[in-house]
This record gives structure tokens, sequence and C-alpha cells, in this order.
């Protein structure tokens, strides 16, 4: 099946739901890889003044999902692992990379790691999608 990874990119970007709500941007989408930064804003901090461990979580699944879509099919997150490394402080973006592992007929699995603006690692998840059966039409 032939992609349109530009599409899927805008597609991605959309200015809606919850990606936009919270600012993510996806920067990157080709088969089985994706990346994604997210500006870190004062509603994204914990009471601690570092980044919320659920804000990096969607940031996670979020770019998890778009590599696994990059195969084509509507997916849903069926379960991961994650690892918090560092607290995210004093950063102003968070950025993302997920590479496949494994795209199977109906798992996909996903590595995802998560840097702070000086490079350093943040977290770092492993993921799997169920494959749905509807192609996403990019």
């Amino acid at each position: 099946m032939s992609i349109n990874y530009e599409k899927l990119l805008e597609l991605r970007n959309r200015k809606v739901g919850f990606n936009h709500d919270i600012g993510l941007n996806f920067t990157r989408i080709e088969e089985g890889y994706a990346e994604a930064e997210l500006p870190i804003e004062e509603r994204h901090l914990n009471p601690l003044g570092t980044v919320h461990g659920g804000c990096t979580f969607t940031l996670m699944d979020a770019v998890g999902g778009s590599a696994a879509i990059s195969y084509g099919y509507l997916i849903t997150t069926a379960s991961s692992h994650v690892l918090f490394i560092n607290a995210a402080r004093n950063t102003k973006k968070l950025r993302a990379v997920a590479k496949a592992i494994k795209a199977g007929r109906t798992l996909i699995d996903i590595d995802v790691e998560v840097f702070d603006d000086a490079d350093e690692m943040v977290a770092k998840a492993t993921f799997v999608f169920f494959r749905l059966g509807e192609k996403i039409g990019v």
C-alpha cells in the first residue's frame, strides 16, 4: 500500500482534538517512524514545576501512534511500558522519536524516546498498537 506521508503529517497536525489542545506538533512521519515536539508551557507542569508525567505519556502515545499508522491502517493502543528517566525541568520543549520494532498483521511494536531541549533523555517506552481493519485513506 502506498502512503502519502506528507498528507499523513498534515492529518496528524490538524488543529482539532486533544493533540491540538496540548500543543503537539508532528515534525516527521515515514514508514515505521515518527517525530513530534511539544513546546512546554506552564499548563504542562505539575506542582513541582516539572513537566507532568501524563503530559510526557501523551506525547509518547501520540508519536508512537503516528509511527504505527504509517503502515496505512487505523490503530488503537493495546499496551505500554514506560520508564520515566529524568524530570523534565527548565526545558522549552520535549522532542519524541518513535521507531517500529515489528509490524505484524494485527500488532505493531513501537519504541519511543523523549528528550528535553538539552537532548537529555526524559523517558522511554515500548508500545503495542492493535491494527484495526480500516485503512487511513492518505
